[in-house]
């Protein structure tokens, strides 16, 4: 039955379109925000100890054009129409991600924290079922055989870049609301510690711990990190009145380790791996593929 995979196509193209132009100013609430409430401001406003450089966030290009190569290529071909990353991986959860990032550009604009923290959970709930799904696909049902590049950088890359991401921005957003709250420095610090502590966790889990290394989210964790310690290097003027040298210090110092050790940690394993791009899915998609279009034609 090809009906899933044609709805598919419609809605996840249709629930992008809607996320891209709320996200660049364009959708039916950014359109009406005033200079004031754009993110940059927010953050501004909500300055924490974690808030990266505005470089960092220059990653939501790669974000964008790789989900837009996967969503424009899947309907041109049958065989990525009906792959298992996309039918059975990716599902209906991108539309329901897409949803929930429209709804958090509003709640964060209109200074609505808790509510925003609570979307971009949602946000992140979705994108971590389809990295799971996806993973365990290639590793449970396909893993003798590998994946194409192609398959594997159109069909899975955007969703592990955009998960790992908003994992980054997730932990940003609980640190933005623990400020939003007026908890003090202290409690600023030990909350910014857990994050990266959180990070350095799920980091060596997708390296070390599951079966197939994951390069992706130690890879955007380190980005962000790095982009976290660049912007203490010269602190804006709210976070001089905030905390004390002496914490700056420590965050600074936390946030270049972690990203030295998550490079090095990258590039180790890397080098210890004949296929590092977490190659192990079957070219029977190849012929799955090719079997379900002639069915779908003889039914039709």
């Amino acid at each position: 039955n090809s009906t899933k995979p044609r709805l598919l196509s419609i809605l996840n193209a249709l629930a992008f379109g809607l996320n891209a132009i709320e996200t660049f100013g364009y959708g039916p609430f950014s359109s009406g925000f005033t200079p004031n409430q754009d993110n940059a401001s927010i953050s501004q406003k909500y300055q924490t100890i974690l808030t990266p450089h505005g470089i960092a966030f220059s990653i939501w290009g790669l974000i964008f054009i790789s989900q837009a190569m996967c969503i424009i290529s899947t309907p041109l071909s049958d065989h990525r129409m009906i792959h298992p990353l996309i039918v059975d991986g990716v599902s209906f959860w991108f539309v329901a991600v897409c949803l929930a990032q429209t709804a958090w550009s509003p709640a964060f604009a209109y200074e609505k924290i808790v509510v925003s923290a609570i979307l971009m959970g949602l946000i992140l709930c979705g994108l971590v079922a389809i990295v799971f799904r996806q993973y365990n696909l290639v590793t449970a049902i396909l893993e003798k055989e590998a994946i194409s590049r192609s398959d594997y950088w159109l069909l899975q890359f955007p969703f592990e870049i955009h998960c790992s991401w908003i994992t980054a921005a997730f932990v940003l957003n609980v640190n933005i609301l623990a400020v939003a709250l007026g908890c003090n420095a202290k409690t600023l610090v030990v909350t910014a510690t857990a994050s990266l502590a959180l990070l350095s966790i799920i980091s060596f889990i997708c390296l070390r711990i599951v079966k197939r290394p994951q390069y992706t989210f130690a890879s955007v964790a380190a980005w962000a990190t790095f982009w976290m310690s660049y912007e203490l290097s010269e602190p804006k003027s709210m976070i001089k009145e905030t905390f004390n040298l002496e914490q700056i210090r420590l965050i600074i110092l936390l946030t270049r380790g972690l990203c030295a050790i998550l490079v090095a940690s990258n590039i180790l394993r890397i080098s210890a791996q004949s296929a590092p791009v977490g190659m192990g899915m079957s070219t029977n998609f190849s012929r799955q593929s090719k079997s379900y279009v002639q069915n779908g034609s003889k039914q039709e």
